[in-house]
């Protein structure tokens, strides 16, 4: 009953903030962009993990990375990894305002969710992103991705994160 009520006040937020703030949604080649942001599920992907796949997105670009968890530990954070849990957090799973503002401070070109199961902190953070481009595995209730990517049963984040960027290489957009 109250995932239900979370999730409703999570899209309301999100619609709000897309009446304010508007955004240019755009495909963009992977060549082309200069920032990156990824999200990620911190209870399924650890720093060495999340470092080895921001090697595989290339050093010249800016990436950072923002990792959830609803456990009350998390990782140490590194430089341009972010983690944050249920402390910093409301009931309703709205990330608190000092999160919002240091996500929102980080321009990207294009926003990776990597997420294979809903995290409503990580969905309004999706939502509220000024990335023109953003991409992700579809999942139920979502309507905020520019790049939908399926990957077969069993394949883990790296084969997301490898389909996505596949899919961008080949985007033209001159």
């Amino acid at each position: 009953m109250f995932d239900n009520i979370k999730r409703s006040y999570i899209d309301g937020c999100i619609k709000n903030a897309e009446k304010r703030k508007r955004r240019n949604p755009q495909f963009i080649n992977l060549d082309d962009a200069k920032s990156i942001v990824l999200l990620f599920d911190a209870e399924q992907i650890n720093n060495k993990k999340i470092l080895d796949l921001m090697e595989v997105i290339g050093a010249d670009k800016k990436i950072s990375a923002w990792g959830y968890s609803s456990k009350m530990t998390t990782e140490k954070e590194m430089v341009n990894i972010h983690y944050f849990n249920d402390k910093m957090v409301s009931f309703f799973k709205k990330p608190k305002d000092i999160i919002e503002k240091n996500f929102l401070s980080e321009p990207a070109d294009v926003l990776v969710d990597l997420s294979f199961r809903e995290l409503l902190p990580l969905k309004y953070l999706l939502g509220i992103s000024k990335a023109p481009c953003r991409c992700g595995l579809p999942k139920e209730g979502y309507a905020l991705y520019d790049l939908e990517v399926k990957v077969r049963q069993g394949e883990k984040e790296a084969d997301l994160l490898k389909q996505i960027l596949f899919y961008l290489g080949c985007i033209r957009t001159k």
